[in-house]
Order: structure tokens, then sequence, then C-alpha cells
């Protein structure tokens, strides 16, 4: 009974713990969408809802060219989905994707407390849950809609289920959960290792694999066709393109070992003095090479597990130098991002190395300062890089729209207008590839769309202005106007 009172206590500390957390981290941060993604997620969220469809409403012109219209965005629809069951009680709004998120990092420090108590005592499973509430990149992505809490929340829950599983059907359905998981990024599959570890071989074979392939053939295959090609994704876009050449293996080859290169250059080029990106990363290595150091230094009991957690992080390091982004490019955090669902794992292994007082508060005091700091820089860092595109997207959101709302456009060509088709759904934007008038004539015959809308120094004005299928639109604002406005009048 004391134990179960010191369990409970312990996990109403963790949750005001961790709401405390979100609600500093949640007042220093811009409490606005300000990304491209976060667009998108919302509007494909409310595309769900209310229009019972998986379609994106923004495209790249190539995408629609090699795989037609419409299609999906390129990322998988999980978070989407989630967001659209969020989003009926509250709208699909920042407030509803925070909520989403403090309610995923509460599940995710309490998962755990409860993974950890699996190899140590109540008190260090307590230390490594409250060391989580902290630790970088979490409390920054709080306030941004993206899936990276949903897509944690999902390891770790699934991890702590496969400690404290038995039986031959709980684990058929873990490895069901499994597969579904993978609609939110399909990293998941690189903690097989972990599960095998835990379950063991035999389990694994006869029950895991086959929830796993089961939820793999009937959830996959319709949630996740059809995606859009992306310059940033090299999945599915690598295969699309290579099944689309005469040499298809030599092009594959091409463009995955390309990338590599292109991430091993940016990873030994990183500064982490200067860059918040940068430092995260480091971090997170340092942390993942910590709890590698400790695994081999560990008793018999919990060196299974650790082991597993650092091969679990060995293949997903390779793919993300091979197929994902590392860093740098697209600001997506990349190399950051693939890490986070990790990280929790690399604190377990660290609580559960047994060392004397001193190195263990030594190691406690270097995480908690290491995490303030970051913390710190990580989410005045998204603040300013969220407020500068913020006002982009604002103004020409506004600009856009006093201009062309009595129309009532159904699909905008031009330029990067994330907010404004989210601020006026359904609203469609082909937001690249459509560069010149070729391109414009060749989108036009597969999905039609009502204006062109292209910044002052764009070289397509000349070819818009002579042709006579175009009409522009606020041409007595002359060339002072930051943008041009060509409406389509003619097929």
């Amino acid at each position: 009974m004391k134990e179960r009172n010191r369990v409970v206590a312990a996990a109403l500390l963790l949750v005001l713990l961790g709401a405390g957390v979100a609600k500093i981290s949640l007042s220093r941060a811009l409490p606005e969408l300000g990304w491209p993604d976060e667009w998108i997620y919302l509007t494909q969220a409310r595309n769900i809802a209310e229009r019972g469809t998986l379609n994106t409403n923004f495209y790249i012109a190539s995408s629609i060219e090699k795989i037609g219209y419409p299609h999906r965005d390129v990322h998988l629809p999980g978070y989407a989905l989630a967001l659209a069951a969020a989003g009926s009680w509250n709208g699909y709004t920042f407030e509803t994707a925070t909520a989403l998120n403090v309610a995923c990092y509460l599940v995710t420090i309490l998962s755990v407390f409860f993974l950890a108590r699996g190899f140590v005592s109540t008190a260090r499973s307590a230390l490594a849950a409250a060391l989580v509430a902290i630790l970088p990149p979490y409390p920054g992505y709080l306030a941004v809609a993206y899936p990276e809490h949903l897509t944690a929340t999902a390891l770790i829950v699934l991890v702590t289920i496969a400690v404290w599983i038995r039986g031959p059907l709980a684990t058929f359905l873990l490895g069901f959960a499994v597969g579904a998981s993978l609609l939110f990024r399909e990293t998941v599959l690189f903690a097989l290792p972990i599960f095998v570890e835990r379950l063991g071989i035999r389990k694994f074979l006869r029950f895991f694999l086959p929830g796993l392939l089961l939820a793999g053939v009937t959830l996959l295959p319709p949630f996740s066709a059809k995606r859009a090609i992306h310059p940033n994704a090299l999945y599915p876009s690598a295969i699309t393109d290579a099944l689309a050449s005469p040499e298809p293996v030599s092009r594959l080859w091409a463009t995955i070992s390309g990338n590599a290169r292109v991430n091993l250059g940016l990873l030994f080029s990183s500064n982490p003095i200067e860059r918040a990106e940068d430092a995260v990363l480091l971090f997170l290595i340092l942390l993942a090479l910590a709890a590698l150091a400790a695994s081999l230094a560990m008793e018999r009991p919990n060196r299974p597990f650790a082991l597993s957690v650092l091969l679990s992080t060995a293949l997903l390091f390779a793919a993300m130098v091979v197929v994902y982004v590392v860093r740098e490019r697209g600001g997506v955090w990349g190399g950051v991002r693939a890490f986070m669902p990790m990280a929790p794992l690399f604190v377990v292994v660290l609580c559960g190395l047994k060392v004397g007082r001193i190195p263990a508060g030594l190691l406690a005091t270097t995480l908690v300062t290491a995490s303030l700091f970051l913390n710190s820089w990580q989410i005045s860092f998204f603040n300013r890089y969220k407020g500068s595109n913020l006002e982009d997207q604002d103004r020409a959101a506004t600009f856009i729209e006093t201009r062309t709302k009595r129309f009532a456009p159904r699909r905008v060509v031009g330029g990067r207008y994330f907010q404004y088709a989210y601020r006026n759904f359904p609203v469609e934007v082909v937001w690249s590839g459509a560069d010149t008038m070729a391109n414009l004539n060749q989108l036009y015959l597969k999905a039609p769309f009502d204006f062109v809308v292209i910044h002052r120094r764009s070289n397509t004005r000349f070819d818009l202005r002579k042709d006579s299928r175009y009409e522009w639109l606020n041409a007595s604002e002359g060339q002072a106007a930051e943008y041009q406005i060509y409406r389509r009048v003619a097929p």
C-alpha cells in the first residue's frame, strides 16, 4: 500500500511539474501559427472534418504534373486526423494544436515514469520523468502545430506497454498499434529492436509481427497513398522519380547518395555556439553517447534494453543521414525532430546506471542546467523565426484578400501564400513550380485556377500582361504594389 501511495503521489507531482513547465513555455512562446506546415496541417484537418477528404489545399505544380490532381499532402495523415478530432471541440486553430501538444506532453512524462519503473526504483523513475519534462526540445515544441509531441508520445507509450504486457493477444494488439502509429511518422519503425528485446524473438514473430503487418496492410495503403512529391522528402519522391527513369536503380542510388553527402557536409559544418538548432542537436547526440557509455557499464538485467535503445538510435541516425534531413535545410530542425521520440529513452537508460550520489547529482544538475538554457534559446529562436515569417505571410494574405475576395476564388497560383489559404478555406494554393508561362499553361490543363499572384519583380509579369487570357487586376496600383494579381478571364 505504501508503494502504491508513493506511485500515485509521484504521478500527481509529475503532472503538476509538466503543467507548470507547459505554462511557462507557452507564456514565453509566440502564440501564433507562423510556419507553412502549421497552416497545412490545420487546413488538412479541416478538410478531413468538414469535407471528408485527405486531399491537401497546398500544391506544387510539378507534383500535380507527376501524380495528378487532386492529391494528398506529402506528410503522413496521422497528425491531421488527430487535429481533426481535436478541432471538433475548439476549431482548427493554434489553441487546438497547443492543447493537443500539452496533453501528449503530459502523457509522455507519465509514460516515462511507468516505463522506468520496469527497471529502477520509484524515486529514480520519478527523476527520469522529471528530467524529461524539461528535456529539449519538448518544451519548445509545445507552441508549434507539428506532430512531434504526438509521435513521441506514441513511441513512449508503446514501449512502456511492451515492458509490462505478457499475453499473446496483448502482444498482437501492441503490434497493430505500432503499425497504426506509422501514420504519424514512419521513423517509429526504427524502434523495432526495442520491441524484439522486450518481447523476445519468439513472441515478436508469432504475435507482434502479425499485428504490425495487419495494420500495415489495412491502414497504410488507404491512408498514405497518393502523397505529394516534395523536394525535401525523399520518400515517396525518390521512388517515384526512380520508377519514371529508364535506369531506376542508378537514379535512386544517385538521389540517396547525394542526399547523404549533403547531410554529412551540413552535419560537420554545424555551429552549436551560434545556432540554436545545432546546439540542441549536439545536446541530443551527446545524450545518446552518454546513454551508450551507461549501457556498457550497466548490470546484466537492464543492459539488453539499453543496448536495444542504442541500436534503434543508430539505425535512425543512419536513416536520417541517408533519407531525411539532418539540419538547416528548409528550417525544419530535421535531426532534432528525428531524435526527439528517442531522447526520453536515453534518460531512462542513464537513470538505470548505478553510480554514487555525487556523480548522479552532478549528472542531473548538468542535464537540468543544459536543458533550461537550450529550451530558452530554442523558444527565442522559434519566436524570431515565426515572427518574421508571420509578418510576410500576413501582409501577403491581406493583400490578396482585399483585391480578390469579391470573385470568390477557388485556386490561386504563384507563391507561398499559406496563411491566405488557411484564412480563406477552402481556397487552394499552388505555391511552387508555376513560375513560367509554359508551366502555367500546363498546370491549367490539370488544375484550372482563377488567379496568378506574383511579386512585382517576377519576370513572368511581362508575359502575363501580353496574354489576353489574363487581366491585370490591380493595374491601377502600378509598379508600387508589392504583388501583381492577374485574373484568368479565358480558358
